[in-house]
């Protein structure tokens, strides 16, 4: 009908008719694209939306898991740093009897690789962690990835360095083990043999030195996921007033 007219104008001469009416075909063509592109990056800000507080919520609940990794680790360099104590001195004081007991009962507990929960690893598997539109947002979840892979590939290999410590022979210590509760304590122990073997110290100290790695490798993912959580609270518009900052 429009192209009819346009024709039309152009056959009775009236040229700034018909220029006018191929005017207004592009502007609408025009303004067309233009709402369809709007239309679909508002589909896409809000599908980010979604990603982005689905990867917050798995951070939250990811959080809690290590920062209690960090604490059982403490325990246990606490209670070895016990046994080195005792095996100096000779002796095992009787307030510190539970600390070395678990430190000879937890020795060989090793720290076990740990997965970020679902959403972040599918998007990023997916590609769709390169379509979030903040890039300091996108390079530090890309990050967090990569520093996830990284710590399970550390803990593993602190895993495997436990087996090359000494398991020594049940003349040092007797362990019992209670069916009902599935808890593990010292049954007996011999402080004099354990002093006579100085690879048993030497030992003690190594696996101290793994632990103490593992939390240190745990500090460090926790204040990484800290740190994503809060720039996606920014992202979000969740983050909280700054101090002094109206209500």
């Amino acid at each position: 009908m429009i192209f009819g007219r346009i024709l039309k104008s152009l056959k009775s001469g009236n040229l700034s008719f018909a220029v006018l009416e191929l005017i207004m075909i592009i502007v609408g063509v025009f303004i067309a694209f233009q709402v369809d592109a709007w239309n679909e990056d508002r589909k896409t800000a809000a599908l980010e939306v979604l990603w982005l507080e689905a990867v917050r919520a798995d951070l939250e609940q990811s959080l809690p898991f290590l920062q209690g990794r960090t604490g059982f680790e403490g325990q246990i360099i606490d209670s070895l740093d016990e046994v080195l104590r005792a095996l100096e001195v000779g002796e095992v004081k009787p307030r510190k009897r539970v600390d070395f007991e678990r430190g000879l009962r937890l020795r060989f507990v090793t720290p076990t690789p740990f997965q970020l929960i679902g959403t972040i690893q599918q998007l990023n598997a997916d590609g769709q962690m390169n379509e979030i539109q903040d890039s300091i947002l996108r390079r530090k979840l890309i990050a967090l990835v990569g520093y996830a892979a990284a710590y399970d590939k550390n803990v593993s290999g602190i895993e495997d360095s436990f087996r090359k410590a000494t398991y020594h022979s049940a003349e040092f210590y007797k362990m019992d083990f209670d069916l009902e509760t599935g808890r593990s304590s010292i049954a007996s122990y011999d402080l004099g043999a354990m002093r006579s073997d100085p690879q048993f110290k030497m030992d003690i100290i190594y696996i101290r030195s793994l632990h103490n790695l593992a939390r240190g490798a745990n500090d460090t993912f926790v204040d990484r996921i800290v740190g994503v959580i809060d720039a996606l609270d920014v992202a979000l518009g969740d983050a909280p007033p700054e101090e002094g900052s109206e209500q």
